[in-house]
C-alpha cells in the first residue's frame, strides 16, 4: 500500500539523536528543557525530510509562517504529479516536570501513541523521555496495550519507539498483515553493539559533564529531565 519507506528507520534515529546532540552548538542537548528540545526535534525532522525529497513538506507549528500542525506533533508530507499523502508521523511527549507518576506519564504517552494508531503513513514515531520516577517499562507497557488493541493496522506500516533519556534507546514494531494482527514491539539495535557513532562538540561536552558529575559523589539526581544525565549511565558517543 504505502510502497518504499521515506528513510530507512535506523538513518532516520541517527540522524535525530545527532541532529539534537549538535542543536545550539550543544547546548539543548545538555542543559535544555521540554519546550526547547520539542522545538529542536521538529525543527531537527524538518532537515531530515527535507533532505529526502524536494517534494516533502513538514508540518508543525510554526514550521513556517502562519503554519499549524496538521493533526499530529510533526507530519512528513509529500505530494508530487498529483499524488499526495504522509510519509512520517510522529507524536512526541516529554514529561519534565508536569509527572512524577509513572502511571500518569505512561497514559499520557499512550493517549499519544493512540493518535498515530488511526493516521495513516508508513513510518510512524513516537518519542518520550523515561526517568527514574517514570522508567520505560510501564510506557512501553501502555503503548503495546494500545497496538495490540487496534483492530485497523495497515500492512507495511513501521512504528519506532525513542526513549531519549539517560541514554537513547529504541523499539520498533512492523505490521506484516493487516487487521487485528497484535504486534509487539522489540527492541531496535540504533547503533550496532560496541560502534561509536559520529563524534561532534555536543558528545564531547557530554561525556566531559558527566565524567565530573561521576566524580561527585552528592550527585543524586531523584529524576531525569531530557537533557540531563543519570549517574553511572552510558551517554551519547559512547556506547
Amino acid at each position: 500500500m504505502f510502497g518504499s519507506l521515506p528513510i530507512d528507520p535506523r538513518q532516520l534515529l541517527k540522524e535525530l539523536i545527532q541532529g539534537l546532540m549538535e542543536h545550539d552548538n550543544g547546548k539543548t542537548w545538555t542543559e535544555a528543557g521540554n519546550k526547547v528540545w520539542t522545538d529542536a526535534v521538529k525543527s531537527s525532522l524538518k532537515r531530515i525530510g527535507g533532505q529526502q525529497s524536494a517534494s516533502t513538506k513538514c508540518y508543525y507549528t510554526k514550521a513556517e509562517p502562519d503554519m499549524q500542525e496538521f493533526l499530529l506533533d510533526v507530519v512528513w508530507w509529500d505530494k508530487k504529479e498529483g499524488i499526495e499523502g504522509a510519509s512520517l508521523a510522529c507524536e512526541c511527549e516529554w514529561q519534565y516536570v508536569r509527572f512524577t507518576n509513572s502511571e500518569a506519564y505512561a497514559r499520557e504517552v499512550g493517549a499519544d501513541f493512540g493518535k498515530l494508531l488511526v493516521f495513516k503513513a508508513p513510518l510512524k514515531l513516537m518519542i518520550f523521555a523515561s526517568s527514574e520516577d517514570c522508567p520505560a517499562g510501564p510506557i512501553l507497557s501502555e503503548i503495546e496495550r494500545y497496538l495490540k488493541s487496534y483492530k485497523h493496522h495497515v500492512a507495511g506500516e513501521i512504528y519506532l519507539v525513542l526513549d531519549f533519556v539517560p541514554v537513547p534507546k529504541a523499539w520498533i514494531a512492523r505490521i506484516e498483515k493487516s487487521g487485528a494482527v497484535r504486534p509487539s514491539l522489540s527492541h531496535f539495535e540504533i547503533y550496532p553493539p560496541r560502534r561509536i557513532p559520529p563524534s561532534s562538540h555536543a558528545a564531547r561536552l557530554m561525556a566531559t559533564q558527566y565524567a565530573a558529575m561521576s566524580r561527585t559523589e552528592k550527585y543524586r539526581p531523584s529524576r531525569t529531565i531530557p537533557g540531563s544525565v543519570a549517574r553511572n549511565a552510558s551517554i551519547p558517543g559512547e556506547w
